[in-house]
C-alpha cells in the first residue's frame, strides 16, 4: 500500500476506539482509502470513531505484541509526567507493569518533525491536500472534503516514508485539528499537544481516543501505548499499560505484552487467574486472543451464555459452543453452532433469533437444514404452503406467484398470476383466483 493510500486510511476518523477487540467485520483492501464519510455511507463504519482500528488493520500495525527493545532513556507515551510547556510533558515510565518495554515513539513522528504545514478549509468545502508515494519520497496530491480544520499544503516526504504507517495518523491528527504552539491557538475547549523537544503541535480535547504523550495528556488521566509505533491514545479504563490506568480496576497484563485489560473481575471480565476474578468466578483458559492484549482468559461461573474456552469451564451438563465461547446447555433459545448442540431441535444462525429452536414455522433459519418445515424463506423456517412468501418456485409445495411472492395451488381465493394460474374453472383477478 503506498503513503497516500496510508494518509487515506488515516481519514476515515478522527479518534481512536477505546476497546480494539475486532468488533468490526472484515475491511476489504478498497475500505482503506476510502474517506470517513463514504465508509458511514456504505454502513463499514457506524461513526467516525473506528478510524485508528481500522488504520492498525489496514496497515498491519502490530498492535499489543511483546518487544525486545531494552529500556533507554528516550521518554515515551504510556507514563506518567506532568504537563509542560503548551501541555504535554515528559512521560517518565518506560515500561509496563509485567517489566515488558513499551515502544518508543520516533521522534520525527511529529507535526514538526514531518516538516507539516496545514491551511484552512476554503468555502468550497474541499480542497487538495498532501501525502507522500512511498518508496520514492514524492508528494502526491489529493481533493479530499474538509472534514475539520484543513489540508496538508507541505509534508517532508523523506521523513514520512522513514517513519512508516505512524506518520499516517500524525499526519491526519495534525491535518484535522490544526498546528499550534500554545493553548492560545486552540479553541477553548482544547489544549496544545506538543510533543517532547518539538516547537509545534495539533490542537487536542484529551478526550478518549484522543493522542497523547503522557496521562497528564488526557482528561482520564490514562495514555495508553497500544501499538508498535509507542503512539498513546488517551484511554477510558478499558486498555492499559499500568495498574493506575484502570482506577479502582486491575491492570491483567498477559507475559510478554504491554498492553493489557483493565478489569473489575465480573463475569465476562479479562483476566489471567482465578485470583483477578469476582468470588464464586473462576478464569478461564485464553479466550480473549488479541492483536491488543494477548491471550487473556474471562471471568465465567460456567453457567448458560458465560464464557468458555473448552467445555471444562461450563458447569457440568452444560458445554462450550466453540465459535462463540460461550456455555450452553442446548436448551431452547440457548447459543449453539449446529443442530448437534441441540438435541432433538434445531441451531439456527439467522441474523435474528439464532440459538436452539423448534424448528416450526416462523422461526429463525439460515437455511432448511434448521427448520422442521420443508423450506428457508427469509430467515424464516416456512411450510410453503399456500398464502406463504416465497421468490421462487422452489420455496413452495406449489406455485409461486412471483408478482405477489405468495405460494399458491391455484385454488379459489389463493394468489395467482401469469406464471401461477388458477384451477379449472377460476379466473385470475387483481392477483387471487376468483370466480368467472
Amino acid at each position: 500500500m503506498t503513503s497516500t493510500s496510508r494518509l487515506g486510511c488515516a481519514r476515515i476518523g478522527v479518534e481512536f476506539f477505546e476497546y480494539r477487540r475486532s468488533m468490526l467485520g472484515p475491511l476489504e483492501n478498497s475500505d482503506c482509502t476510502k474517506p470517513a464519510e463514504k465508509l458511514i455511507h456504505d454502513g463499514v463504519l457506524s461513526s467516525r470513531s473506528s478510524a485508528l482500528l481500522i488504520l492498525s488493520l489496514c496497515l498491519g500495525v502490530g498492535c499489543g505484541q511483546s518487544t525486545n527493545q531494552p529500556s533507554s532513556g528516550k521518554n515515551t507515551a504510556g507514563g506518567g509526567g506532568e504537563s509542560g510547556a503548551g501541555f504535554s510533558g515528559g512521560p517518565t515510565v518506560m515500561v509496563a507493569d509485567n517489566g515488558v518495554s513499551i515502544p518508543v515513539r520516533d521522534p520525527r513522528d511529529s507535526c514538526d518533525g514531518l516538516g507539516l504545514e496545514i491551511s484552512a478549509c476554503d468555502a468550497s468545502g474541499s480542497c487538495d491536500s498532501l501525502g507522500c508515494v512511498c518508496p520514492s519520497e514524492t508528494p502526491s496530491a489529493s481533493r479530499v472534503a474538509c472534514t475539520s480544520y484543513g489540508c496538508v499544503t507541505a509534508i517532508s516526504c523523506a521523513t514520512f516514508c522513514a517513519v512508516g504507517p505512524s506518520a499516517a495518523v500524525t499526519a491526519f491528527f495534525c491535518e484535522s485539528d490544526g498546528l499550534c504552539d500554545s493553548d492560545a491557538a486552540c479553541a477553548s475547549s482544547q489544549r496544545c499537544l506538543i510533543p517532547p523537544g518539538a516547537k509545534r503541535g495539533s490542537c487536542s480535547t484529551g478526550d478518549l481516543g484522543a493522542s497523547c504523550f503522557a496521562d497528564g495528556d488526557c482528561a482520564s488521566g490514562a495514555c495508553v501505548v497500544s501499538d508498535s509505533s509507542g503512539r498513546g491514545s488517551c484511554d477510558g479504563g478499558m486498555l492499559c499499560n499500568r495498574a493506575e490506568q484502570c482506577g479502582r480496576k486491575k491492570c491483567v497484563l498477559a507475559p510478554d505484552h504491554y498492553v493489557g485489560s483493565c478489569t473489575g473481575g465480573a463475569k465476562g471480565s479479562p483476566c489471567l487467574q482465578t485470583t483477578d476474578c469476582t468470588s464464586g468466578l473462576s478464569c478461564t483458559a485464553p479466550v480473549f486472543g488479541s492483536f491488543v492484549s494477548g491471550s487473556l482468559g474471562a471471568c465465567t461461573d460456567g453457567f448458560v451464555a458465560s464464557p468458555c474456552a473448552t467445555s471444562a469451564d461450563c458447569q457440568t451438563g452444560f458445554f462450550c459452543v466453540d465459535s462463540q465461547h460461550v456455555c450452553s446447555a442446548g436448551s431452547p433459545g440457548g447459543p449453539c453452532d449446529d443442530n448437534s448442540d441441540c438435541p432433538g431441535e434445531f441451531c439456527s444462525t439467522a441474523p435474528v433469533g439464532s440459538g436452539c429452536t423448534s424448528g416450526e414455522e416462523g422461526v429463525g433459519c439460515s437455511d432448511a437444514t434448521q427448520c422442521k418445515t420443508p423450506f428457508c424463506v427469509d430467515f424464516k423456517c416456512s411450510s410453503g404452503a399456500p398464502g406463504k412468501r416465497c421468490v421462487s418456485n422452489s420455496e413452495c409445495t406449489g406455485t409461486c406467484a412471483y408478482t405477489v411472492t405468495t405460494c399458491t395451488d391455484g385454488k379459489l381465493g389463493h394468489a395467482c398470476d401469469d406464471g401461477a394460474p388458477c384451477e379449472a374453472g377460476l379466473a385470475c383477478r387483481l392477483s387471487v383466483c376468483s370466480l368467472p
